[in-house]
């Protein structure tokens, strides 16, 4: 193909979409967007509509943010939109993907001017709401939701999936019921991916009784279920309880994964419980979740907070990889427990390694400088307290 191309005495648009189109259909991403830069190169006047809907397509479908944008600034000097933007179904789906890859670079400006000129369906919206809420603009996700609302779009479990962790960042709990509601007359309270995502909205606005209402109502629940109520009991003080839920969980036949295994054992952490703690961490070695760095933080703050701090140690040390929460971790173990030399010895450590320590870990070490008479500033590395 490349071979024939290259004898043509006179390559116009026509020649140069074959090859770009051939390229597509062969999956040689590389080989179809090498020709397309070198088109241009040789004049933008081969460029045609039929071209920049093959690259456009080509992006959207590999997930290539950066030139889909650079193709759509093409599309619109042309004045092609008005070929785009009639609402066939096969431009609707280009548009959504590339409107999802920019959301998902953060790119919400460029998400919302693609947003407002093309033609919308549901899966638009919902992606809209989706990409706002993950890129921390959960108040604009939530009135996006509105908006599809009043527009009488279908929702499906996908847009309320998208929606309520907009809810439960905000603790807007007033909006997080009205989503409920919304999911009630749809008939979409028995899916589980919905229902997950319902407990824990209702989770994180500290509505623990209204998720486990939620929690006890599911026909079926999965790991994420499960995982919801545990993180959910142990954020809101009540680690007992969250226990207990981890229990039920492996009895129904669910397993944890790293996630809830490490929230388990942080509520156990949290009530000072060592034997169910030690029994979860047996559970890490036998299903290999140790090696997680969350599972592994969790273990070393449960037997520091516990008082076995030469359990804490070991596995700290036995730790492939460290991060900030890590060393944190063990500074504030010697220290609460009278252990000064070794917690100032790991803060200096831990300032070599290139970690920045957090309030947590400041307060470890001047309590260790505290308890064992020691000026603060003269602590290796105090210039981190500044």
């Amino acid at each position: 193909m490349e071979r024939t191309f290259k004898k043509l005495s006179f390559r116009d648009g026509v020649s140069w979409n074959l090859l770009i189109s051939g390229y597509s259909l062969s999956g040689l991403l590389g080989e179809a967007v090498k020709a397309y830069n070198t088109m241009m190169k040789d004049g933008c006047e081969n460029l045609t509509r039929v071209t920049l809907m093959t690259m456009l397509k080509l992006s959207s479908d590999n997930g290539r943010v950066s030139l889909g944008k650079q193709v759509h600034v093409q599309v619109s000097k042309r004045g092609f939109e008005s070929y785009l933007l009639v609402g066939k179904d096969r431009n609707t789906v280009m548009y959504n993907s590339l409107m999802g890859g920019l959301l998902a670079s953060g790119m919400i400006n460029d998400a919302r001017k693609l947003f407002q000129g093309m033609e919308k369906d549901s899966v638009s919206w919902t992606a809209m709401i989706k990409g706002l809420a993950q890129n921390g603009l959960e108040k604009e996700a939530i009135e996006f939701f509105r908006e599809m609302k009043e527009e009488g779009l279908k929702m499906d479990q996908f847009t309320f999936g998208s929606v309520l962790p907009a809810c439960g960042g905000l603790g807007a709990i007033r909006e997080g019921k009205k989503v409920h509601a919304c999911i009630i007359r749809t008939n979409f309270q028995d899916n589980v991916y919905v229902g997950s995502a319902l407990i824990d909205m209702y989770c994180k606005c500290k509505c623990i009784d209204y998720a486990k209402t939620v929690f006890d109502g599911m026909k079926q629940k999965n790991v994420v279920s499960w995982t919801a109520m545990v993180v959910g009991y142990g954020q809101t003080g009540r680690a007992e309880e969250a226990v207990i839920m981890l229990v039920e969980m492996q009895r129904s036949g669910i397993q944890p994964d790293h996630y809830t295994l490490g929230q388990a054992i942080s509520a156990c952490s949290n009530i000072a419980s060592l034997e169910e703690g030690s029994q979860f961490h047996g559970k890490t070695i036998v299903s290999g979740l140790i090696h997680y760095v969350t599972v592994s933080n969790s273990l070393v703050t449960l037997y520091g907070k516990c008082g076995n701090i030469d359990d804490s140690t070991r596995l700290f040390n036995e730790m492939s990889f460290r991060d900030e929460v890590s060393w944190t971790a063990m500074v504030s173990a010697y220290a609460q427990f009278g252990r000064a030399s070794e917690a100032i010895d790991l803060f200096d450590r831990m300032v070599q390694h290139g970690l920045k320590p957090d309030a947590v870990t400041l307060t470890g070490v001047i309590s260790a400088c505290s308890r064992a008479g020691l000026s603060i500033w003269k602590v290796r590395g105090s210039h981190e307290f500044h």
